[in-house]
């Protein structure tokens, strides 16, 4: 058994890994040299990940993150190659930073900060009591439902919004099916915030567009820690534009890094975090504690952790 790994091992994680799994080989990209197969990709190469794959006859992919989006999910169901995502490892992390925008928005963080720079001492119109705002999150798996307790405490209702509408272990007062809510003409949603943190999918591209936006009702809070193209970024700044939208919090991008052109820099009601929500000062440690786990699992033919599905491309 060989594992390739793409993500440097620090001493202690390849110490741990060797420990662990006497009879498995660990190797970095300059150790394969003559070595034909190789069961396990740790990590991904843009450049070289396919033909690691053919020339290596890999079977399981781990990726480093919970986002898929960028492997060849199509040549991967193809070839049958097992992806597993590192799901749940920042979650927490994840769910502090929205609680900690959704108290922002409640605050009128973002003005306070505009009247700071101007110098200027005024109270904003648009200040909230958190128990009297409802909360949407559009996403309502592990992170979805971790945001989603984090919330409870702080505001009235947290619905959800999902593919099935079926509420897991009651996390959420009310969960609605996506399609219901995209078929909706004249029933406004009346939410204060609204929380993405969907996955990006052929169907989840450019989502949150004008047509979605306008079935809220005015003034929503948006706050987007799923994926950057789940979001038509020239809609949302028409929208803020004309007052539909009250302010959003944008920590993905359809493109990373945002470039200085962009007119979402020029935008005041707009907060811009550099995909900072799930970063985690140890976030290396854990995921090799994760693999793991994982590669334990496969070894002993258990089911593996975040698996994921080519059919719902997440």
């Amino acid at each position: 058994m060989r594992v390739l790994s793409m993500v440097p091992y620090s001493e202690e994680a390849l110490l741990m890994l060797r420990s662990r799994f006497l009879k498995v080989e660990f190797l970095q990209p300059d150790e394969i040299s003559g070595i034909e197969n190789i069961d396990v990709l740790l990590g991904w190469d843009f450049k070289k990940g396919l033909d690691l794959i053919q020339e290596h006859n890999i079977k399981w992919v781990q990726s480093v993150s919970a986002g898929i989006d960028y492997f060849p999910l199509n040549e991967f169901k193809k070839r049958q190659i097992v992806l597993t995502k590192a799901s749940g490892l920042n979650s927490e992390r994840v769910a502090n930073f929205v609680l900690m925008s959704c108290l922002s928005v409640s605050f009128s963080m973002n003005r306070l900060n505009h009247n700071k720079i101007q110098k200027k001492w005024e109270i904003p119109d648009d200040l909230e009591d958190s128990k009297d705002q409802d909360i949407i999150i559009f996403g309502t798996g592990h992170t979805g439902s971790i945001i989603a307790n984090k919330l409870k405490n702080f505001y009235r209702k947290i619905d959800g919004v999902n593919t099935t509408g079926n509420n897991i272990n009651g996390t959420f007062d009310n969960v609605f099916i996506i399609d219901d809510i995209l078929k909706r003409e004249n029933d406004t949603l009346d939410y204060s915030i609204v929380i993405n943190c969907l996955p990006e999918t052929s169907k989840t591209i450019y989502l949150f567009n004008k047509k979605l936006f306008n079935k809220f009702s005015d003034k929503i809070s948006y706050i987007n820690v799923g994926r950057g193209e789940t979001t038509n970024t020239t809609d949302l700044l028409d929208l803020i534009s004309n007052g539909k939208v009250n302010n959003a919090i944008l920590d993905v991008f359809e493109q990373e890094p945002l470039s200085s052109n962009s007119l979402i820099w020029d935008c005041s009601s707009i907060t811009v975090t550099p995909h900072i929500a799930g970063m985690l000062p140890h976030f290396r440690n854990k995921f090799f504690d994760f693999f793991a786990n994982n590669l334990s699992d496969y070894l002993n033919n258990k089911s593996l952790r975040g698996i994921v599905n080519y059919n719902k491309e997440y």
